[in-house]
């Protein structure tokens, strides 16, 4: 009997048998075959893609890696291998230049294929610079199936997010400005690392007074008043607000502009405050320094004023109060002479003749004098100036002076310039008449007036044939009073002290170069 049925067991179905079960079994069939259709579309969508594998473990059960069973065309694309290269191969095998670090999501696999249940985490995959978002679940013991999408986009946007995020707290740090936020519903005040710093709270603690907690805390009592009169105002109103205020830290005092607009629904209603706080202590102190500093400027100014009203008294007394003194030593002194110069001895003479001299030298140092407190008191009065024109002028009255001298003047044309016409005129007649005195040492004097490149910018230039100077000195030359050369050479040491001055009114600078016996040149520019 057993071997009977055993063949039974193998014998085709009787007619009856089979129309009794045939019913479910093709039912049970087309539900595989409907599953399977299922499973093949959904495994080979062209969006996400899809990678079935089992779990290899090691000799106590725990993996250690797994095998690709079956992938689909997104995931060929997402990792840049062909099908073929992939299934039936170890991951190992597939992506060799993985370290063994990069495989410790193995063991999520392998939880999931051994134990069930399913795992999400993101990657970054190399071979098309893609973010995948990645979920595997087990439908099969020992198996898992792992479905890739690609979040680049989201992630990107998150990167720049961050880095927008950066580029704003360091933007903050660096101008010393703190932002806000104030729900109006929920009462809740959030700010910025710079707002917390700048109180002098810890960013790390994330602690932050509200507006009715920064009383006394965060302000003087008088100023928070303001403040919040200003807070309430634009709850109420909807408008604006921006006030500098004094602040309290813990270590020091400080001030600050805070800043506060309304926030608002898409109905129009005021739903919260959003605003701003700058530190401008530095600001502030700068203020007060330039308010103490403009207080000793008022007072130098008074203290230059009277010092203007001396001088201009001096030069007042000096033009009357000694040239009396001297007319009348010289008027004394010519009257003896005319009266009585056939009975004097030739000594006394001498003495009254040296008396005149002396007087005419202090009249004319004392011009000189008044010459350089009036090219510093003027008023500059800047036109169209041809200094050209004016150079020749001044050369004729020179040669006016000494008419049988020998003296080549050479003077550029065009030399326009901006600047005070009166001022200009008498620069010149110092430096020309400076080069005309000490090139009498020639019997061909040559003297040079144009313009020249000379330290790299536009100037102009005075250049003679004379005498020279030694550099050595040179840094005595603008002082008053100063003389390089001896008696032989007329001259009160003033000109080159008034030259310096008018070019300096005008915004230049002015030197000289010069060797002894060989000439010098003198160099000016104007703004």
């Amino acid at each position: 009997m057993a071997g009977r049925d055993h063949s039974m067991s193998n014998a085709e179905p009787a007619e009856h048998e089979l129309q009794d079960g045939e019913e479910p079994v093709k039912r049970a069939e087309a539900l595989l075959r409907e599953s399977e259709r299922r499973y093949s579309a959904l495994f080979s969508n062209k969006i996400n893609g899809m990678a079935h594998c089992c779990i290899i473990t090691d000799q106590h059960g725990r993996p250690v890696d797994y095998r690709y069973l079956q992938i689909n065309e997104a995931y060929e694309r997402i990792v840049g291998i062909k099908k073929g290269d992939i299934e039936g191969r170890r991951a190992r095998e597939v992506f060799p230049q993985i370290t063994t670090y990069a495989f410790d999501y193995i063991g999520s696999y392998g939880k999931v294929a051994l134990q069930g249940g399913e795992v999400k985490f993101e990657q970054f995959f190399e071979g098309t610079k893609q973010y995948l978002s990645i979920y595997a679940y087990s439908p099969l013991p020992g198996e898992f199936t792992a479905i890739f999408s690609d979040v680049t986009e989201r992630k990107r946007d998150e990167e720049d997010a961050w880095q927008k995020k950066a580029e704003l707290k360091e933007a903050q740090r660096l101008s010393h400005v703190g932002s806000w936020h104030w729900d109006a519903k929920s009462d809740l005040f959030s700010g910025s690392d710079e707002l917390l710093r700048i109180y002098g709270f810890d960013p790390a603690a994330q602690f932050l007074p509200n507006f009715r907690e920064q009383r006394g805390r965060c302000y003087p009592v008088e100023e928070w008043e303001r403040l919040y009169a200003a807070v309430q105002k634009t709850v109420q109103t909807g408008t604006g607000y921006q006030l500098d205020l004094k602040a309290l830290r813990h270590d020091a005092a400080i001030w600050v502009t805070a800043r506060g607009e309304a926030v608002r629904d898409a109905a129009g209603r005021v739903v919260g405050l959003r605003g701003t706080v700058q530190d401008i202590t530095e600001r502030k102190q700068a203020e007060e320094d330039i308010l103490a500093l403009n207080s000793i400027l008022e007072q130098r100014s008074t203290e230059l004023e009277a010092a203007v009203r001396e001088q201009e008294s001096f030069s007042y007394s000096v033009s009357h109060d000694l040239r009396a003194p001297l007319r009348h030593i010289n008027s004394f002194s010519n009257i003896l002479l005319e009266d009585y110069g056939v009975e004097l001895p030739s000594g006394a003479r001498y003495y009254l003749e040296r008396i005149s001299g002396a007087t005419r030298k202090m009249s004319a140092l004392i011009d000189h004098l008044l010459e350089l407190s009036r090219v510093v008191r003027t008023e500059l009065k800047r036109e169209r100036v041809n200094l050209s024109k004016l150079a020749k002028g001044v050369a004729a009255m020179l040669q006016e002076t000494e008419p049988e001298r020998c003296v080549k003047m050479k003077i550029e044309d065009g030399l326009l310039v901006q600047g005070d016409r009166g001022l200009l005129r008498q620069l010149l007649v110092n430096l020309l008449g400076n080069a005309w005195k000490y090139s009498s040492v020639r019997p061909v004097a040559e003297i040079e007036f144009g313009r020249t490149g000379a330290a790299g910018e536009q100037s102009f230039f005075v250049m003679d044939n004379g005498a020279g100077f030694d550099m050595a000195y040179s840094g005595k030359l603008f002082e008053s009073f100063q003389r390089l050369h001896g008696a032989e050479f007329e001259g009160t040491g003033i000109g080159l002290a008034t030259a310096q001055r008018i070019v300096q009114r005008h915004g230049g600078t002015i030197w000289a170069q010069g060797k002894v016996d060989e000439g010098a040149v003198f160099y000016f520019t104007l703004s």
